[in-house]
């Protein structure tokens, strides 16, 4: 697998650090992260299997590129649950 990334600091206040990330990993064989990227969204936190199934979450700009990722996911394999909630960046980050 092929990775690459590049980050800098954006904001550091007393007890928060805000930070840009821009990574990229190429892996030998199509994965689902290949439609997560083909949508514009990113991935938020680590993989988790459990039972055979992958567990993880996404975020995205504009709501559209979550509804692509899960037409996407669906013509992939066995989607069995999505959900979409819209919460601001500083949720996200917090």
């Amino acid at each position: 697998m092929r990775r690459q990334g590049e980050s800098s600091l954006v904001e550091r206040t007393a007890v928060k650090a805000f930070v840009h990330l821009k990574s990229y990993a190429a892996p030998a064989v199509g994965y689902c992260s290949q439609a997560v990227e083909r949508n514009r969204c990113f991935r938020i936190g680590q993989e988790i299997q459990h039972e055979g199934v992958e567990r993880w979450r996404v975020g995205c700009r504009d709501r559209s590129n979550a509804e692509g990722l899960i037409e996407d996911l669906k013509e992939m394999g066995d989607l069995r649950y999505h959900k979409i909630s819209e919460v601001s960046s500083e949720e996200l980050i917090a």
